[in-house]
Order: C-alpha cells, then sequence, then structure tokens
C-alpha cells in the first residue's frame, strides 16, 4: 500500500510518494503524529519518515524539521571537518565571506565581532585580513585553531561566558544543526549589543535543489532527498521560517537573499570517476538555474537588534 502525502513548497502542495515502512526500499512512510514547531510554536505535522527520522511540517510557518524525539545527537570531532566534510571545510565560500566582511568593515573599526559555530575559523581569518582592529572571538564545540588575534573558544555556546556587547555576530551553516532554535536565536541577541548586526547562513529548503530533489523521489530515485533530509541536517527554513524566527526574537531583518556555495565544497559520496563527474554536472546546473530563478541552495538572513 502507498501513501500520498503532501510537503509544501514555496506555498504549494507537491505530492510524495512514500512507502508504508521505515526503510522500505530506501523511501520514507507516513507517520500521524503531532510536534510544536520549533520557530512558530504551531502544531507541525509528521510528514513522512525518512530512514534515520520522522520528518515535520509546519503548515503556519513552512518550516521542515527532523522530530527530536527520532533523532540522536550529532557530534562535532576534528574528524567531522577533516574527513566527513573535508570538501565543505577546504573551500570556504569566500564570495559570501565577503558580503559579510563589506556590512561589518562599513559600520567601522574596532567592531566586537562573534562567529558562533566557527569550525576552523575560516570566517574570521578572513575578516582579520580585511580590518585588523576588529575585536575576535569564535566558538565552537570542536578546538578551533590557535590564532594570534583572534580569541577561539571550545565550549557549549549556551553555557560559555562569552562576555556581551557584540557589535557583529555571524553564525554560518549552523543554526540547521541546533536542536533548539528558538534558544539558539535568544541567546545570539542577548550577546549582541543594542543596535548590533546579526548574520545568519543556512539551507534554503525552497530552493530548486530541493524541489527536484521531491519530484526526483516521486519517480523512485530517493538518494538525493534522503540525503538533503538527513539527520546530520534538524532544520530546513524556507525563507519564510527564517525570517519568522528572527522576527519572532525581537530582530529586525535588514535584508535576505538566496545564493549558493563553491561547487569544490560538495561532499560527494565516492561512486567512480564518471558518475561523480555526472554528479559535479548536475549540481552545477542546477545551481546556475537556482541563481537565475532566486531559488539558491543557501540563504542568508542580516538583522538588526
Amino acid at each position: 500500500m502507498q501513501t500520498l502525502v503532501g510537503i509544501y513548497f514555496l506555498g504549494e502542495s507537491v505530492g510524495l510518494d512514500c512507502g508504508t515502512e521505515m526503510g522500505d526500499n530506501g523511501g520514507m512512510s507516513l507517520v500521524t503524529d503531532v510536534f510544536a514547531c520549533p520557530v512558530c510554536q504551531h502544531d507541525a505535522q509528521a510528514c513522512c519518515t525518512h530512514p534515520e527520522g520522522v520528518l515535520m511540517r509546519c503548515p503556519s510557518c513552512t518550516h521542515c524539521f527532523t522530530d527530536p524525539r527520532t533523532v540522536a545527537a550529532e557530534s562535532y570531532s576534528k574528524e567531522y571537518f577533516r574527513e566527513t566534510h573535508k570538501n565543505w571545510f577546504a573551500n570556504p565560500n569566500l564570495e559570501l565571506f565577503g558580503e559579510i566582511a563589506k556590512i561589518a568593515v562599513s559600520k567601522g573599526g574596532g567592531l566586537k565581532v562573534l562567529d558562533v559555530g566557527c569550525g576552523m575559523g575560516d570566517f574570521l581569518l578572513y575578516l582579520r585580513g580585511k580590518e585588523p582592529t576588529f575585536v575576535l572571538t569564535g566558538i565552537d564545540l570542536a578546538a578551533p585553531p590557535s590564532v594570534d588575534g583572534i580569541r577561539f573558544i571550545t565550549g557549549d555556546f549556551y553555557k560559555t561566558d562569552l562576555g556581551s556587547g557584540f557589535d557583529f555576530v555571524v553564525s554560518l551553516a549552523v543554526i540547521e544543526h541546533v536542536g533548539d532554535i528558538r534558544s539558539f536565536v535568544s541567546r545570539i541577541k542577548a550577546l549582541a549589543k543594542p543596535g548590533a548586526t546579526v548574520v545568519l547562513m543556512t539551507l534554503n529548503e525552497g530552493g530548486l535543489i530541493y524541489s527536484v530533489s521531491k519530484w526526483m523521489n516521486v519517480v523512485g530515485f530517493d538518494s538525493v532527498l534522503n540525503r538533503l533530509y538527513s539527520k546530520h541536517h534538524l532544520h530546513h527554513f524556507t525563507t519564510a521560517s527564517l525570517r519568522c524566527l528572527v522576527e519572532s526574537a525581537g530582530m529586525e531583518v535588514l535584508s535576505q537573499g538566496t545564493h549558493n556555495f563553491p561547487l569544490a565544497a560538495v561532499d560527494f559520496a565516492e561512486c567512480g570517476f564518471v558518475a561523480d563527474r555526472l554528479k559535479s554536472v548536475g549540481v552545477a546546473l542546477l545551481f546556475a538555474l537556482g541563481r537565475i530563478w532566486k531559488g539558491a541552495f543557501l540563504q542568508t538572513v542580516v538583522c538588526k537588534v
């Protein structure tokens, strides 16, 4: 027996053909359950079961997330950066770094800058090269490198004493991994001084790649969709749900846009030379089309506290 489940995309409902048992031919199955949306607190419905957990959809703010009761917390050791996502960290998004740096530099010298989930410190290293007078702090669960002129902290973002009064707070490709996103955004706001700038970058579930993956799943090719909705990413923000989250925290959205990341940063599962080249060409095409149609894979929002 097959069940047709509606998944919302850009305000419309798209049919997703799902198996009835978890892991049925690698597919996904319907689960009936309700859970409070972590963005707007409205009732979110279980839309289907991914091989790694239950996916929920909020009909109010459009947010999609993995039911936290169905997955275990992910660990972030040095292997996460060196092996699991080696291409991502070996090819930082310098175009995005440049756009964010322009905003920071325009505010003058001496800014107190905080990078939440700084990883190996790539953005702060880039920013130091653009404006050496900035006071730079980065925090991550994994141990960042030791670099002169940058205060790197290994610790829990919620519990570590970072001080306060930051002029500029950045968090890039982090919030999709966080369980309690409302507390995460509230903590960022508390660390920033009034009038400060906050920049958040995350996935864009309204993007073309997500849309194509859903249609591929309908015709029996579920590998792309299963990878996109892996438990590695607990949250899949639309532009509407990300805006809803930051505004509910009392921040003003100054700008919001979609964009991609370097093709070299994609971490493909290796399938052989020919298959890997075909995947690269396919992703490059979707990146290009998504950018033209303003449905790129990532999104960044710039806010004022």
